[in-house]
């Protein structure tokens, strides 16, 4: 077994892959496997079919960032564009049938995590297996800061704070939007504060520039303006004040690293103009001024 396939097993679990005949197969994995989620990305050279192998213990999440799928979720078969995002319960994903040149992600959530994201949400704590809907929504493009913050998953260190921080969030997006059966019993008013901040927050450290203002994250969380500011008061911040310091990292992370002409080029590119300001903001940060933290990197 090669590297690659041994990769695919880690991402799909027991599997087989089938072509036509005089056709050669190549896959291109991205693996990453923690205690809560097994995420990975694929990419197969020519037309192939997947035959999932059971038992399956785990849920599955498909993505689909190019190209096109068809997936067998129970006994219909469900057609997947670029974008597209589709749950399924343990057992119910058993075949997909990717085009060649497509490129997607699966990921594979451990039921004791679904179960503990979906708990609070109802008014009893779920039992058995959770049976998703064969429904395929949209995951607002490879492009969308949700996609991007499962991209940390794939990127980030196993131990890092915002991994663990985005599986919950991404385990609560599919619990509330991917449809199950207690979906109609799912608390309603939207999210707690604390809920909301969490989610915002990792859209925000995933993606800090597409924003152009704080309206944009409120409504990917589903949110209005007031309700997210008011949730960051009670966290103790304003949104925009958390956004910022997001940016000023990345302004850092630029000196440090030395990937910028100067500190003026590094500030611009993550969209602060006033330079009085910026330098006003950076210290108060980081207790040292931007150039003193350019000077340290090329050192380095």
């Amino acid at each position: 077994m090669t590297d690659e396939e041994h990769d695919a097993a880690r991402v799909l679990g027991p599997h087989l892959v089938r072509v036509e005949r005089g056709q050669r197969l190549e896959v291109r994995v991205t693996a990453l496997a923690g205690p809560r989620l097994v995420v990975g990305t694929l990419a197969y050279t020519c037309d192939a079919t997947i035959e999932l192998q059971g038992p399956q213990p785990d849920y599955f999440l498909l993505i689909v960032f190019r190209g096109r799928l068809v997936c067998r979720h129970g006994k219909r078969y469900l057609e997947l564009g670029s974008g597209a995002v589709v749950a399924a319960s343990p057992e119910q994903l058993s075949t997909i049938r990717c085009a060649s040149g497509s490129l997607f992600r699966v990921i594979r959530i451990r039921p004791d995590l679904l179960r503990a994201r979906l708990a609070p949400l109802l008014a009893f704590p779920p039992e058995g297996i959770v049976s998703f809907r064969p429904l395929v929504r949209s995951l607002l493009g490879d492009a969308g800061p949700l996609a991007k913050s499962v991209r940390r998953l794939l990127t980030g260190p196993p131990g890092d704070r915002l991994t663990r921080h985005a599986e919950e969030v991404l385990v609560d997006w599919v619990v509330r939007n991917q449809p199950h059966q207690f979906s109609g019993g799912l608390r309603r008013g939207g999210w707690d504060s604390a809920e909301l901040v969490a989610f915002v927050k990792v859209l925000m450290d995933s993606d800090p520039f597409s924003g152009r203002s704080m309206t944009y994250y409120a409504q990917l969380a589903g949110a209005t303006l007031a309700e997210l500011t008011g949730a960051f008061q009670e966290d103790g911040c304003l949104p925009h004040e958390y956004l910022r310091g997001v940016r000023l990292d990345c302004v850092r992370r630029f000196l440090l690293r030395g990937e910028q002409p100067s500190v003026r080029a590094a500030a611009e590119r993550c969209g602060f103009r006033d330079n009085a300001q910026f330098n006003k903001w950076y210290v108060e940060r980081f207790a040292e001024w931007p150039w003193e933290t350019a000077r340290r990197g090329r050192v380095e």
